[in-house]
């Protein structure tokens, strides 16, 4: 193997060229001994990939040509080919709009608990003395267990 390159404390840092005994050659930036930044890593079949790394991994956006003209070209994480950046932006849409759905259905069953909660309260309460104190709890807790769990009655009557 030979490296042809910048070095700082006795390690390749900075712009380099790292030739291996089997023909694989890389071009490109590294950091701390390791291919970090843009580069071209060349296998000796003829395949090539030219893009990010980072802790000698392929990271970032990058293309990938197969020894027979195959071409990937995308997004790469930790050596891996995670999609087209158009895959990812769709999937990441995706996920978002999903995350709104989920927090509305959040939002709306705490809305319909609330309106139950508090109807069953009135409801309750008029026919209650509220300053006794153990019988407005009593009616909160029997109230807060309606408006978890209502029945289809209890659906009908507080909705």
């Amino acid at each position: 193997d030979n490296y042809v390159g910048e070095f700082k404390d006795d390690e390749r840092n900075g712009q380099g060229t790292y030739t291996h005994v089997n023909g694989d050659k890389y071009i490109g930036e590294w950091k701390d001994n390791e291919k970090n930044g843009q580069g071209t890593y060349t296998h000796a079949d003829g395949s090539k990939y030219v893009g990010e790394y980072k802790n000698s991994n392929r990271t970032g956006q990058g293309t990938y040509t197969h020894e027979n003209g195959t071409v990937k070209e995308g997004v790469w994480k930790d050596g891996e080919f995670l999609g087209t950046v158009a895959e990812l932006e769709r999937a990441e849409k995706k996920r978002i709009a999903k995350e709104k759905q989920e927090e509305l259905a959040r939002q709306e069953k705490k809305h319909k608990y609330d309106r139950i909660y508090n109807a069953c309260l009135l409801d309750k309460g008029s026919d209650v003395d509220m300053q006794v104190s153990s019988l407005e709890r009593a009616v909160k807790d029997t109230c807060k267990s309606i408006a978890k769990k209502p029945s289809w009655l209890e659906n009908l009557r507080y909705d």
